[in-house]
């Protein structure tokens, strides 16, 4: 039970990693609220945990509703010991053939949602002295992986945001880490699950991972046993950008 007591909230706890996420928390011991924009998938994953998790229907690019996000979970929760940003937004397409409505959703859901979350959750755990943000971003942050530019580049801002979350916020008691995930088979990737499959065979794992690997160190991060870490980009990978 590393979580026996935290209340955590988890976006894009829907599907997916974020899904593994909160079953693995729930296990834990952890209260959760999970937000996603899909309603039906949401409550379904709510419902198979009596009590433990709550579901928050809300789109994190929409910062406005942001602060209403924080306000229910506090009124859930009493507390939030632990923020997951997990949603995300996915593109695949080369340099030459930009497209701005896409660059401007990956950018607002990767980038600027868990920027302004994370600034509104930062002062309540800063009055108690302690907290955990773990942020995901992406192995392809690190290495060049040729058709996904614009995701590549944002969940490298986020990468960068956690270093300096981690020196902002690392004197109030709080960790800010970061987990790198490799090609993982999810909703979100169902359609390059080939082409994830082809990436992978060259990985020291020779397989892309499943979303309860990158979950287990979420939740490392998340507990007691990572008050040592601070900024770190922690990579889940199969072995990739190491060789």
């Amino acid at each position: 039970m590393m979580l026996a007591g935290k209340r955590a909230l988890v976006t894009g706890g829907s599907s997916g990693i974020g899904e593994a996420i909160v079953e693995r928390f729930v296990a834990e011991g952890a209260s959760v609220v999970l937000v996603a924009r899909d309603a039906e998938r949401g409550t379904a994953v709510a419902a198979r945990h009596d009590g433990a998790a709550t579901f928050l229907r809300a789109d994190i690019a929409d910062v406005a509703s942001l602060p209403d996000v924080v306000e229910r979970t506090l009124e859930r929760l009493g507390a939030i010991d632990i923020l997951v940003n997990n949603a995300g937004a996915f593109a695949v397409g080369p340099l030459i053939e930009p497209d701005e409505e896409v660059f401007a959703r990956n950018f607002d859901v990767n980038v600027k949602g868990p920027y302004f979350l994370t600034g509104l959750v930062a002062p309540s755990m800063m009055r108690q002295g302690q907290g955990k943000i773990v942020s995901i971003t992406t192995m392809a942050a690190c290495v060049g992986v040729p058709g996904i530019g614009v995701y590549s580049a944002s969940k490298a801002a986020v990468a960068s945001l956690t270093q300096t979350w981690a020196a902002e916020l690392g004197p109030h008691g709080i960790n800010v880490n970061a987990v790198a995930p490799g090609p993982v088979a999810t909703p979100m990737t169902a359609g390059i699950a080939a082409a994830q499959d082809e990436f992978a065979r060259a990985m020291p794992a020779r397989r892309r991972g499943e979303p309860g690997e990158i979950a287990s160190a979420v939740l490392y991060l998340a507990s007691d046993e990572s008050n040592y870490m601070h900024g770190a980009h922690v990579m889940v990978d199969g072995g990739f950008v190491a060789v």
